[in-house]
């Protein structure tokens, strides 16, 4: 079991525009992947069976898995759920490629990574902000509940404050869709 790379095996830096591309190819079937870059850099099966020393396979584990992670990182690529699921491409990966890169590197990500970090932290700060808007709303619709007698008055005063409860909710929810694509 070799305790480095080996050094004839493709880097992670070597596969990421390879499987930007598959993804954005095959957006419904990512289980190939594996195999369709193994073809193309020439892995033989001895090579994809290589085992770093924790019993992990090179290609596949390492390289391959590294290779993902730094592209969701740089936010081209996302996975459903919390990171479970089948990779998919972004809006942004996509964009990458219509810029047609030569090759995807640390360098060419290290900016991405940032931008994406802040959209992350942006996002964060949002959904606490809806979360409390959310919450307020409940409480003042409660507490108007039990101070006020439910009469057509009072009901068009909880109608307006639900409306504004829900163009507040719609205000959030375009601020996050700005973070996310701009």
């Amino acid at each position: 079991m070799p305790s480095s790379r080996p050094t004839h095996l493709p880097s992670r830096w070597d596969l990421t525009l390879d499987i930007l591309h598959h993804l954005a190819l095959n957006p419904m079937d990512p289980t190939p992947l594996v195999d369709e870059l193994a073809a193309a850099f020439n892995v033989t099966d001895d090579d994809r069976n290589l085992k770093t020393e924790s019993g992990q396979r090179w290609f596949a584990d390492e390289e391959v898995g590294h290779a993902k992670r730094e592209l969701k990182e740089a936010g081209l690529i996302d996975y459903g759920g919390k990171n479970r699921g089948p990779a998919r491409i972004t809006r942004r990966g996509i964009l990458v490629l219509a810029t047609y890169p030569s090759r995807i590197d640390e360098n060419f990500l290290k900016p991405l990574k940032e931008m994406h970090e802040t959209q992350e932290m942006y996002l964060s700060e949002l959904r606490t902000q809806e979360s409390k808007l959310r919450n307020e709303a409940i409480e003042l619709l409660s507490l108007l509940d039990k101070i006020f007698p439910a009469d057509n008055q009072n009901s068009e005063l909880m109608s307006s404050i639900t409306e504004l409860h829900t163009n507040l909710s719609f205000l959030v929810e375009q601020a996050r869709t700005i973070v996310l694509y701009s």
